[in-house]
């Protein structure tokens, strides 16, 4: 299922949920895609700072920080301007309006098929 645009892609996959955020690796990386995890916003933040990410899928709701924090201090800073960003969240009354209204390009609900994942950063990045 590799794809040749996926190889140089870096992807931040921030998950508070360590079997979840594993998983979601693990099959990105499957995909060809270069993964970079985080368990909160904080620790993503800092991973931001000192490194170069092609693609940003954050959860939205983790015990540490929140994802819509993350998202917002990523808007606000004109470095990552460009930087696409997919909301991955079991959170039932978030919608696909108020996902970018946050600054979000996309929005998965949990449970969401690894595939649309997939497609979403191929579409995006």
């Amino acid at each position: 299922m590799a794809d040749v645009n996926s190889e140089s892609l870096r992807i931040l996959v921030v998950e508070d949920d360590p079997i979840l955020r594993d998983l979601l690796i693990e099959e990105l990386n499957e995909a060809g895609f270069s993964c970079i995890p985080a368990g909160s916003g904080d620790e993503a933040w800092a991973i931001m700072e000192n490194s170069s990410v092609d693609c940003l899928i954050s959860d939205l709701a983790m015990q540490d920080s929140s994802g819509a924090d993350l998202i917002e201090k990523t808007r606000k800073d004109s470095r990552f301007n460009s930087l696409p960003i997919i909301i991955s969240s079991g959170v039932l009354d978030i919608t696909d309006e108020k996902a970018q209204k946050m600054g979000a390009n996309k929005l998965l609900i949990k449970p969401f098929l690894v595939e649309d994942l997939i497609r979403s950063i191929q579409e995006l990045a």
